[in-house]
């Protein structure tokens, strides 16, 4: 009988370590961070493979490769304190921290990829970083307006259109898309987008730009080649980042509130897609 009892004892123990085990397991693998066939990412979704990481700045919100691919920019607008990392693509490690007084989502580099144009946020103005052998130096400053309070502009997309050497931006509290002059450092012109604005991009043929009208669930086009506003896209809710195909025949918008994509078919005019990517399908 004492026999069986211990065999028992036994069993039972095994099973509840086990079993702790188990729980620890299961407990350590719903924090967010990387393990090892897999990253967990805070909304608990699964990246495989786990991929390298580099440790940069807090909640980095958009990245840019420089024009050499031997780098790439992130910007980083988490609690703490606003900073752009600067990290080296052959060693994948952060090689430069610039702190910022304020920053935003918007990046862009010009055509010879020794500017780097940054969206300070409220502060109502595009820092313009000189960048030379993989270091960024002291900025200059483009004020989009002089004067009065900050943050009636609050500027969040650009773009750097090329073939003219301007830069574009676009705002969330003015909701304007801006058109710079960045040699002089002035703002040549606006245009009232009809709600608050997220991201710009601008065409391959670059004659045209797109804009996310974030707040009225819309894209506007810009015809750059006179500065007007033409077409009108539907989208879903919060459309934020944009992507244009290779052959700008195709506009493809981030909805955030919606958790899907909308496809916008340039040559018909009309959106003519929407992919879901929530979890439920809805």
């Amino acid at each position: 009988m004492k026999q069986y009892l211990k065999i028992l004892f036994t069993a039972v123990f095994s099973v509840l370590l086990l079993q702790q085990c188990f729980t620890i397991s299961h407990q350590k693998q719903t924090i967010p961070g990387r393990y090892k066939s897999f990253t967990l990412l805070p909304n608990g979704w699964k990246l495989t493979p786990a991929g390298e990481h580099v440790q940069v700045g807090e909640l980095p919100l958009n990245m840019l490769v420089s024009k050499d691919e031997k780098y790439a920019v992130t910007t980083n607008n988490g609690a703490g304190p606003a900073s752009l990392s600067l990290v080296d693509l052959a060693e994948l490690k952060e090689v430069q921290r610039f702190p910022l007084h304020n920053a935003w989502r918007g990046l862009a580099w010009n055509t010879g990829g020794d500017q780097l144009f940054v969206s300070a946020g409220n502060d109502d103005v595009v820092l313009i970083f000189p960048f030379s052998d993989g270091h960024l130096s002291t900025p200059d400053t483009l004020y989009l307006k002089h004067g009065g309070k900050r943050g009636k502009i609050s500027v969040s997309g650009l773009a750097f259109w090329e073939t003219a050497n301007k830069l574009l931006a676009v705002s969330r509290n003015s909701g304007r898309l801006y058109l710079a002059d960045p040699d002089q450092n002035i703002v040549l012109d606006s245009l009232d987008m009809g709600g608050k604005c997220y991201d710009v991009q601008i065409n391959h043929k670059q004659n045209k730009a797109y804009v996310s009208v974030w707040e009225k669930g819309l894209v506007r086009e810009i015809n750059l080649e006179v500065f007007k506003t033409g077409a009108v896209f539907r989208t879903g809710s919060h459309p934020c980042e944009l992507l244009l195909s290779r052959d700008d025949s195709r506009l493809f918008v981030a909805n955030a509130n919606h958790n899907s994509t909308s496809a916008v078919d340039l040559i018909q005019g009309k959106t003519v897609e929407t992919i879901i990517s929530s979890l439920s399908g809805d």
